[in-house]
């Protein structure tokens, strides 16, 4: 049984959907971020890799996800407090949640 923490982080855990299908994963993503949500108290973070990465980098096997579309569910769905960061170096962005 897993116990409520404080601030739970999934870091990576959305990346690599191998032979899925995106509306499949994209469901897969959902659900596990209600799971995160109901195990944390304070808040939850995750990254994913963004869609406004260069093409001819990209990978079949990875999802790429829109930060817009997980900015507004997460709005939506967990708190009225998210910061979508998408300023750093890396082909991610991250969403922070807090709950007040």
């Amino acid at each position: 049984m897993l116990h409520p923490h404080d601030y739970v982080i999934a870091s990576g855990i959305f990346n690599v959907m191998l032979d899925a299908l995106a509306d499949e994963w994209e469901e897969y993503i959902k659900t596990h971020l209600h799971r995160i949500n109901s195990l944390s108290i304070k808040g939850f973070s995750f990254n994913m890799l963004t869609i406004y990465s260069d093409p001819d980098r990209m990978k079949d096997y990875l999802y790429y996800a829109d930060p817009c579309i997980y900015f507004d569910y997460c709005k939506r769905y967990f708190s009225k407090w998210v910061a979508l960061l998408h300023d750093y170096g890396l082909w991610e962005f991250t969403i922070l949640m807090r709950n007040f």
